[in-house]
């Protein structure tokens, strides 16, 4: 419900901010863990449509034919993200950029892994030190995770 009202609310202003910023020479880029994310909106299909450059992390078991489906991936594109690779020191994307599509490594640095962790424990963590130390800003906070692990 949350999501929905989110969505509701959100994508009339997102559409008109893209639409007067494209006037302006302004990109734009939007992030999400799911395409699911974007296809529920009234403006989602248009967004992923019309965007010249995807970026494309492992998805969950079924989300590659969702990609397969809505980003029209060819069999050798579905095959390059069933194959990505994640370790503690790197993650691999598909790269999307008109006809071309490229496997990309982007190392990972300490501060980025707190920054934009998605893991329940993790966030546990990050929620725990902000009660403990609410005199530091989130960027001091994801510091000291970053000093703790070592």
């Amino acid at each position: 419900l949350v999501l929905a009202d989110r969505v509701r609310t959100g994508s009339p202003f997102i559409a008109a901010s893209v639409r007067m910023g494209r006037k302006e020479g302004m990109g734009v880029i939007g992030l999400s863990q799911e395409l699911a994310d974007y296809l529920q909106s009234a403006y989602g299909a248009a967004i992923v449509g019309n965007s010249a450059t995807k970026f494309i992390g492992q998805p969950d078991r079924g989300g590659v034919e969702v990609l397969r489906e809505h980003l029209r991936l060819t069999d050798r594109q579905v095959e390059q993200v069933r194959s990505l690779k994640r370790t503690a020191r790197s993650h691999e994307f598909l790269l999307l950029r008109g006809d071309r599509s490229d496997v990309v490594r982007v190392p990972g640095d300490a501060l980025s892994r707190w920054v934009f962790t998605t893991s329940s424990g993790d966030r546990e963590r990050i929620a725990a030190l902000a009660a403990s130390r609410p005199d530091l800003s989130l960027l001091e906070q994801m510091r000291v995770l970053v000093a703790e692990a070592g």
